[in-house]
């Protein structure tokens, strides 16, 4: 059951267990489960360490998450994708972004000098 994936990984979040968080979500996010999907690309991250391919693995699933509408993983996409040197593809997040309209978010990115 793909929700049970999300609930378990937010479950494991809440309870600071970390190896079950990475375990559920990456189940999850392999099942299609946006959550999971978006949650998994954020574990990835933090773990690459400057690691290219894992990178590139992060962006993919959070790409996706963020193509069904997670603002989160939007969000990150964005960041992930001028981490890796794809202005142009990370316009794309950013525009996804601006056309969402939520006012904190868009001034994230002006912060951040996306905008």
């Amino acid at each position: 059951n793909e929700e049970g994936y999300a609930a378990l990984t937010q479950l494991a979040s809440d309870r600071d267990d970390s190896a079950a968080e990475r375990y559920w979500s990456k189940l999850g996010a392999e099942a299609g489960q946006t959550f999971c999907m978006a949650r998994h690309g954020l574990l990835l991250l933090m773990d690459t360490e400057g690691d290219v391919p894992t990178m590139r693995r992060a962006r993919d699933f959070l790409e996706q998450a963020a193509g069904r509408g997670n603002e989160d993983a939007m969000d990150l996409a964005v960041i992930v994708n001028f981490q890796l040197g794809d202005q142009e593809r990370g316009r794309r997040y950013v525009q996804m972004v601006v056309d969402i309209g939520d006012p904190e978010r868009i001034e994230k990115l002006r912060q951040r000098g996306f905008l």
